[in-house]
């Protein structure tokens, strides 16, 4: 078994029953991956892994929302390189900024680091934000992709967790009294 995949479900934060997902889908597991930023050595494996999806030609990290700027921090920590931190919203108070940190420019490629992949739409909104700007772009990179899209880089995939479900059940999965 993938070993994120135990180490998620060993702190529950991989739960099984009925979930409705942001975008309104139903699915029959629900993987909170902000939970795990609460226990260091999964915070780790998942940077540890995350770093090796990174593009070689990558030249700074984006991150937004909640768990793609925490784990944006991370990688571009890690890696060495600048991070750019871009807002849902523009702040309306202020220098009214839409991005923070690190600003690209015209040479620079841009990997985009987000938590969880299911319709694009927080990966697309940060990418639209950034044209502007005329950067490049590498692959994203993702802790989990629902999608089916393999231009999207990830640790586990919808298909490793659906497939895995007989595999973690036996291993006594507690019924989860969440709801997404």
């Amino acid at each position: 078994m993938n070993r994120l995949a135990k180490l998620l479900n060993e702190k529950n934060i991989l739960k099984y029953g009925d979930f409705t997902l942001r975008n309104g889908s139903t699915s029959h597991y629900y993987c909170d991956i902000k939970e795990a930023f609460g226990y260091p050595k999964i915070l780790n494996k998942i940077t540890d892994e995350l770093l090796k999806l990174v593009p070689k030609n990558t030249t700074c990290i984006a991150g937004s929302g909640y768990g793609g700027i925490t784990l944006a921090t991370l990688i571009a920590h890690k890696k060495k390189l600048p991070l750019v931190l871009v807002r849902d919203k523009v702040k309306d108070h202020g220098t009214k900024k839409a991005i923070d940190g690190y600003i690209p420019e015209k040479k620079d490629v841009v990997c985009i680091v987000d938590d969880v992949y299911t319709t694009g739409s927080s990966i697309s909104d940060t990418r639209e934000r950034l044209l502007t700007l005329r950067v490049k772009f590498a692959k994203p990179v993702v802790v989990l992709n629902r999608s089916r899209k393999p231009s999207i880089l990830s640790l586990l995939t919808d298909e490793d967790l659906r497939s895995r479900r007989v595999d973690l059940k036996s291993e006594k999965i507690p019924k989860s009294p969440y709801r997404a």
